[in-house]
C-alpha cells in the first residue's frame, strides 16, 4: 500500500482483500450461494442458512414497510411476535439494508453481513491494537487473528454468531473515551456497544458482561482516566441498555405466553471445555493432524500461535511502563474470566456430562432475567479471542522490533497462515427449482395479506426454505424454522394426511387461503390434486415444479350431542403435584394451576364428582398461555377412585392454534370423551415426553359436560 494512506484506510484496504480471498468463491456467487465446509451440508445447516438469510430480508423489508411491527413476522402462522422465536440482528438488518435497498434479495443480505463480520472485525481489532501503541504489522496480526482464527471457522454457519465485528470499535472508541472524556468517543462508544449487542442476543449478555468487567478491571489495574470518565461510562452503557429493552420486550411477552425457555440440560452440553482453549498443548499431535492433516473441525477456540503470541504480549506488557503493564493485565483478565463464562454451569476440562466445579454461568442464570434462555455458554468465547488477539498483537510488536523488517514480516505471515488456516470452502446454491420461483411471483401479484401454506411441511430444511420463498412475496405462512416451534409436532401431525377432512377443517378455520404443492416432495395421490382438485380445492396456479390450490371450505364436522356444564363447585378435586388445585374452578381466567413438566414421572388433575354422570368432554381453558397446553394426553376414568382405565389417548394433543385466530386472551383445548358414565376423571399428562421446549404444563380453568339426553 502507498505510505501516505492513512493507517485505517491501509488496513481496510488488506483486510477487504483478506476477506475476499479467505472467503472465495463467495465473492463470485453471493447473491445466490452459501459458503459451506462441504459440498453436501446437512439439512439442518442449510436450514440455519436459510433461516438467518430470511431474518436479514424480512428485517430490511420490515423496517421500510412497518418497522414497529418487526416482530410480527410473516410465519409461523398464527403466532404474534414470531420473530421473537429466534434472533433478530437487527445490528446486521442495518448494516445490509442499503444492498437490500438495490438488490432485494435474502441470500445475499446474509453473505454481505457475512463478508462484513470479516473485514469489520478484522479491521477494527488491528485499529483496537494501534490505538494502545502497536504497530501498522502488529496491528495487521492481531486483526487476522480475531477475524480468520479457528473458532471463526467452526461458526461459519451461523452468520449472526459470526457478527462480532462491533466488538473491537466498543473497545476502541471506550479506550479513547476513558482516556479523554471527550463527548463525541462516547457516544461513538455507545453506538458501537448498542450494534453489539442488537448483533445477537447472546452478544447482548455475554458482550454487554464484557463492556462492564473491562470497566471494572481498567479500574482495577488503575489505567489512567479523564476525571468521572469511569461513571460517564457506566451511564452510557446504561443509556445503551434501555435503548435495547424495545428489541427484549417480545421475547419477554413469547416465553409468557408460549412458555418458551430451554431445557437446562442444553447449556450444559453447549459449553466449552478447557480442552477448547488448551487442546493444541494437552494432545498436540492430535491437534495438528485433525487441524492440518484430516481436515476435521475440532472446534478450537484459538490457535496455538495466538496463545503464544499473547503470553508474549503479556511478558513485554510486564517490562514496560505502568500503563502497557496495565493493558496487558486488563485484557487477560478479560480473556481469563469470560473463557469461565464460556464453560457453562458446570466447568470441566473434557467434553463430559457430569459433576464438575460450578461456573459463573450458573450464578447468573439465577439472577439475570432471560440469561437462563441462552443454550450456548461456548458463544462467549468471542470476547475471549478479541483479547487474545489483541494481546497477540501486542506481543508481535516484541519480535518485529527486534528483527530485520523482512524477516520478521514473514514471521508475522507465517504465523497469519497457520493460525487462520482452513480447508476447502465450498458454495453451494439454493435448490429453488425455476417452478418454485414462478409461484412465488405469482403470489406476490396476488392482491392483499392472507395465509399460506407449503406442503409438505415438517422437515427443517423445507420449512426453512419456504421461509426464504416467503420474501418474495410476504405473505403470510403456516411453515416456520426457528429455535422454537410452539406447536410443530401437532401442525405436522394434523396435516401429514392432507387433504383429509381434519387438515381441510384446520386450515380452513384458521383462515389459510392457498396451498402450495411441491410436487417432487409429494405422494403421487397429492401430485394428483393439481390436476383434478376435488370439492374443496380448486387449482389457481401450477406449473412443472408445483402448484396453488385455493382452500375452499372443508367438510362439516359431525354434529356433537347435545350436553351441558357439568357443576364442580362440590367435586373434589386433586393433583399429583403443584399448588392447591381451587383455580382449576374459581371461574378466574386470571388464576391458573401451574407445574413444571418433569418427563421422568406422570402427572394429573383428579376430579371426584358425588355421583356418575354421562360425561360427553372436558375442555381445558389456557387463557393467554399457549405454552402450558398439554403436548400429549390421556384421559382415565375409574369406578371406584382406584383402578383407572384410560379412555382417551393422544400421543401429540391438540394444540389451540384457533384460539389464537378467534380470542388469543381465552385458549381452550376441547377433549371429547367416550360415551362415559363415571364420577371418577384424571387428565394425565404422560411421562416421557420428549418436547424439550416444554417445560411447564397449566390450566386456567376445567370445564366438564355431560349428555342431556336421558
Amino acid at each position: 500500500m502507498p505510505k501516505h494512506l492513512p493507517p485505517a484506510v491501509t488496513l481496510f484496504a488488506a483486510f477487504t482483500l483478506l476477506t475476499v480471498a479467505w472467503t472465495w468463491p463467495l465473492v463470485t456467487c453471493a447473491d445466490r450461494a452459501f459458503l459451506q465446509l462441504t459440498a453436501t451440508p446437512s439439512p439442518l445447516v442449510l436450514a440455519d442458512h436459510y433461516l438467518t438469510s430470511w431474518i436479514l430480508s424480512w428485517g430490511a423489508h420490515q423496517l421500510r414497510d412497518d418497522p414497529f411491527a418487526l416482530f410480527e413476522a410473516n410465519i409461523f402462522y398464527p403466532f404474534a411476535h414470531s420473530l421473537a422465536f429466534s434472533e433478530h440482528l437487527l445490528a446486521g438488518v442495518l448494516l445490509v439494508l442499503p444492498f437490500d435497498l438495490l438488490h432485494p434479495a435474502a441470500v445475499l443480505d446474509h453473505n454481505v453481513l457475512l463478508l462484513a463480520s470479516f473485514l469489520l472485525g478484522g479491521t477494527g481489532t488491528a485499529l483496537l491494537v494501534r490505538e494502545l501503541g502497536g504497530s501498522l504489522a502488529g496491528a495487521a496480526v492481531a486483526g487476522a487473528l480475531f477475524a480468520f482464527g479457528p473458532l471463526r471457522l467452526a461458526q461459519l454457519g451461523h452468520v449472526h454468531v459470526l457478527s462480532t465485528h462491533w466488538m473491537p470499535f466498543t473497545f476502541l472508541f471506550l479506550h479513547r473515551f476513558l482516556a479523554t472524556g471527550r463527548w463525541w468517543t462516547g457516544v461513538a462508544f455507545a453506538a458501537a456497544f448498542l450494534l453489539a449487542m442488537l448483533s445477537s442476543v447472546y452478544y447482548a449478555y455475554f458482550f454487554g458482561i464484557a463492556v462492564l468487567l473491562f470497566l471494572a478491571l481498567h479500574a482495577s489495574w488503575r489505567l489512567p482516566a479523564a476525571p468521572r470518565a469511569r461513571q460517564r461510562a457506566l451511564a452510557l452503557v446504561a443509556v445503551s441498555c434501555v435503548a435495547l429493552v424495545p428489541t427484549f420486550l417480545p421475547y419477554a411477552v413469547v416465553r409468557e405466553r408460549y412458555g418458551l425457555a430451554r431445557d437446562p440440560a442444553e447449556a450444559l452440553i453447549f459449553s466449552a471445555v478447557g480442552e477448547h482453549y488448551l487442546g493444541e498443548f494437552l494432545t498436540p499431535l492430535a491437534y495438528l493432524r485433525g487441524r492440518y492433516l484430516e481436515g476435521r473441525l475440532q472446534i478450537p477456540v484459538i490457535g496455538i500461535g495466538t496463545v503464544l503470541l499473547a503470553a508474549l504480549g503479556l511478558v513485554r506488557g510486564a517490562h514496560v511502563d505502568r500503563g502497557g503493564r496495565a493493558v496487558a493485565g486488563l485484557y487477560a483478565s478479560l480473556a481469563i474470566v469470560m473463557a469461565l463464562f464460556s464453560l457453562g454451569p458446570v466447568m470441566h476440562l473434557h467434553p463430559t456430562i457430569g459433576p464438575g466445579l460450578p461456573g459463573p454461568y450458573a450464578f447468573l442464570a439465577h439472577v439475570v432475567p432471560g440469561f437462563d434462555a441462552l443454550r450456548v455458554p461456548v458463544r462467549a468465547a468471542a470476547v475471549v479471542v478479541l483479547a487474545l488477539a489483541t494481546l497477540a498483537g501486542l506481543g508481535a510488536d516484541a519480535f518485529l522490533d527486534r528483527l530485520p523488517r523482512r524477516v520478521g514480516f514473514a514471521i508475522a505471515a507465517l504465523i497469519i497462515l497457520a493460525e487462520c488456516w482452513r480447508p476447502a470452502l465450498f458454495a453451494v446454491s439454493v435448490p429453488w427449482p425455476d417452478g418454485a420461483l414462478a409461484t412465488y411471483r405469482w403470489l406476490a401479484a396476488q392482491p392483499g395479506s392472507f395465509p399460506i401454506i407449503e406442503l409438505p411441511i415438517g422437515p427443517p430444511d423445507q420449512d426453512a426454505l419456504a421461509m426464504m420463498g416467503s420474501t418474495v412475496h410476504w405473505k403470510r405462512l403456516v411453515n416456520g424454522y426457528s429455535g422454537f416451534s410452539p406447536a410443530g409436532a401437532y401442525t405436522h401431525t394434523a396435516l401429514v394426511a392432507f387433504p383429509d377432512a381434519e387438515s381441510l377443517r384446520l386450515l380452513s378455520d384458521l383462515g389459510v387461503r392457498y396451498a402450495i404443492l411441491h410436487l417432487a416432495r409429494l405422494p403421487p395421490a397429492m401430485r394428483a390434486l393439481c390436476t383434478t382438485g376435488d370439492a374443496h380445492l380448486v387449482v389457481r396456479y401450477a406449473n412443472a415444479d408445483t402448484c396453488v390450490l385455493e382452500i375452499l371450505g372443508a367438510p362439516p364436522r359431525p354434529a356433537r350431542p347435545s350436553d351441558r356444564p357439568v357443576p364442580l363447585g362440590a367435586a373434589r378435586l386433586t393433583t399429583s403435584s403443584g399448588p392447591d388445585p381451587h383455580a382449576l374452578v374459581d371461574r378466574d381466567l386470571a388464576t391458573h394451576w401451574v407445574v413444571p413438566v418433569r418427563r421422568s414421572v406422570a402427572d394429573y388433575v383428579q376430579i371426584d364428582l358425588q355421583n356418575p354422570r354421562r360425561l360427553t368432554r372436558l375442555v381445558v381453558r389456557l387463557g393467554p398461555h399457549f405454552g402450558e397446553y398439554l403436548r400429549s394426553l390421556q384421559v382415565e376414568a375409574s369406578a371406584d377412585g382406584q383402578e383407572w382405565t384410560t379412555i382417551v389417548d393422544r400421543p401429540i394433543g391438540e394444540a389451540p392454534l384457533l384460539g389464537l385466530v378467534r380470542d388469543p386472551e381465552d385458549l381452550r383445548v376441547e377433549i371429547a370423551l367416550p360415551p362415559t358414565t363415571t364420577a371418577h376423571l384424571r387428565l394425565v399428562r404422560p411421562a416421557g415426553d420428549t418436547d424439550p421446549d416444554w417445560l411447564a404444563w397449566g390450566i386456567h380453568e376445567l370445564e366438564l359436560f355431560e349428555s342431556t339426553s336421558p
